[in-house]
């Protein structure tokens, strides 16, 4: 049990909690072979006070016919069916419709353990945390590994967070401390201050978000029992030569910079937050020369040229340092605009990175 401090004022759980309504907001985007497990996960619930927003987000495959008849079975499932425009769409979407007081995102291919709604509003009434946090569970076809690298229930301060994201952006790794699903979040304070998704990101975007909503808030709460079932499957490990996937990660370095800049000094701010940007588009040319074939290699070196060329990036190029394994020669590539050389380099890195085992 989360102990709240003395400035929390506790609430009785079965008076205030229980007639609580949850807006658990899912967007569908081809997930027929998914949906049903999100979905029973869902109605499985211990706390049943909920409404159910299926954004359907253009589907092609059967997820339109399946988000149908699952609205038919339960009247807490509300379907909405729009055309193709990702995921942030979606979401805002489901924030125009919500009506609860609480927000709650899980996406289509993932599931619920049972008591997932019932742990996270005892555990906002133990402490009336504006943000609840529980961990999750990676589950592959041959394993399970904890998703957030927190080993106790906690309060955690602003300072916390900005700890924590250090080490994040420092060596970057899975961490579903900064994604949106899993999370209890106020739909007033969402409101209030017009917090949306990006409908131009189709990721990072969740990190956006979530940033800016901390902006507001000054209690989150955590606990370690994993409540969410993050699946790993082949298609969601997937990654395309799109702008959002390319350069995304500045927009949430920018949202990472705002909130950081009310906790620490600004001098820390730039170094750290420098330092990732390089980072994390060194990482994203591995990633498009990993895909690299005659075919789009006009693209990718475009897609290079464009990221070497961002502003942001090359202000950063000063705060770079490379640690043990990473390369000293792409960013200076990179400040000498070097395309040819970074695909080269950056190729032969992908080829020893992501190597067939």
């Amino acid at each position: 049990m989360i102990k709240s401090d003395e400035n929390l004022q506790p609430l009785n759980l079965s008076e205030t909690i229980s007639n609580r309504l949850i807006s658990i907001i899912i967007p569908v985007y081809n997930a027929e072979k998914y949906l049903h497990t999100c979905v029973n996960s869902i109605l499985a619930q211990a706390y049943s006070n909920f409404e159910l927003l299926i954004i359907d987000d253009g589907s092609t495959d059967g997820s339109q016919d399946i988000c149908d008849e699952i609205a038919h079975c339960d009247q807490r499932i509300k379907v909405y069916h729009t055309p193709n425009g990702g995921v942030s769409h979606a979401r805002n979407l489901g924030l125009k419709y919500a009506e609860g007081q609480f927000i709650f995102w899980i996406d289509a291919d993932d599931f619920l353990e049972p008591n997932a709604l019932d742990s996270l509003l005892q555990i906002y009434s133990d402490t009336a945390a504006e943000l609840v946090i529980g961990n999750a569970w990676y589950v592959s076809n041959t394993e399970k590994s904890e998703g957030i690298n927190i080993q106790e229930d906690k309060i955690l301060s602003r300072m916390d967070i900005v700890n924590y994201t250090r080490n994040y952006l420092s060596r970057p790794r899975p961490e579903a401390l900064y994604t949106i699903w899993g999370k209890l979040y106020s739909a007033s304070i969402i409101k209030e201050n017009q917090l949306f998704f990006d409908n131009d990101l189709r990721c990072w975007e969740d990190v956006v978000f979530n940033f800016e909503y901390l902006m507001h808030i000054k209690k989150i709460a955590y606990t370690n029992t994993p409540l969410y079932n993050y699946v790993l499957r082949g298609d969601s490990l997937s990654w395309n030569i799109e702008e959002s996937n390319i350069f995304g990660h500045f927009n949430a370095l920018q949202a990472i910079a705002a909130f950081f800049h009310e906790v620490i000094p600004v001098q820390d701010v730039n170094k750290c937050v420098g330092h990732a940007c390089v980072n994390f588009s060194i990482i994203k040319m591995v990633h498009l020369c990993r895909m690299l074939k005659l075919n789009n290699f006009v693209q990718i070196y475009r897609m290079i040229n464009r990221l070497i060329s961002n502003s942001m990036l090359r202000q950063s190029l000063s705060l770079y340092s490379p640690a043990c394994g990473n390369s000293r020669l792409l960013p200076i590539f990179i400040k000498f605009k070097l395309t040819s050389l970074i695909i080269m380099l950056c190729y032969i890195k992908a080829k020893k990175r992501f190597k067939k085992k």
